[in-house]
């Protein structure tokens, strides 16, 4: 067998490993990828779910930092305060997100719905990692939130329509760059 024979056959073989059935697959039903190519219903539905959660996120962070405040040092109030705020943007980005996909899918723009589905995807994805960054900002948050009455799980709201997304507190004093 010649050289070039050996290295076509190879080539061939790890074109198929790396594009076998694998590759063709559809996507996980938890990827996302069904939510973006379905229904506008589904859509709208997704993205008010989206900014609920999101809200609730919000809403708890808020809270903690409300009735603890005088209990965190420094460094956690930072922590956290960072948390909240990057939350409250993300918050601002799904209730935009919900305006501008009701608009598109009235104007039947297809792929900006998607665009908008993906952005509430990734800004609730994003929230839910900021609840676990503060939690270990805090490493004892989830028993502060169970003082407060609250599950720790970022899925559970008693009232998402009673999220008030004000804190009413002060930035903290602590420079990032000291």
């Amino acid at each position: 067998m010649s050289i070039t024979r050996t290295w076509t056959l190879a080539f061939s073989v790890l074109v198929a490993i790396f594009t076998g059935p694998t590759a063709w697959a559809e996507p996980a039903p938890d990827s996302g990828d069904a939510v973006v190519f379905a229904e506008p219903e589904a859509q709208l539905t997704f993205a008010r779910e989206s900014q609920a959660e999101v809200a609730t996120v919000v809403a708890r962070l808020a809270t903690v930092l409300k009735t603890k405040e005088g209990d965190l040092d420094p460094k956690e109030l930072q922590c956290l305060a960072t948390r909240l705020v990057s939350a409250q943007a993300l918050s601002s980005v799904t209730s935009n997100g919900l305006d501008a996909l009701s608009k598109a899918i009235v104007d039947g723009e297809t792929e900006q719905a998607r665009f908008e589905v993906r952005k509430s995807l990734t800004a609730l994805g994003k929230s839910r990692a900021l609840l676990i960054d503060a939690q270990q900002c805090v490493m004892w948050l989830d028993v502060v939130l169970s003082d407060l009455g609250e599950q720790p799980s970022p899925l559970v709201s008693d009232n998402p329509d009673e999220v008030s997304l004000d804190v009413g507190l002060a930035p903290p004093s602590v420079s990032p760059f000291r």
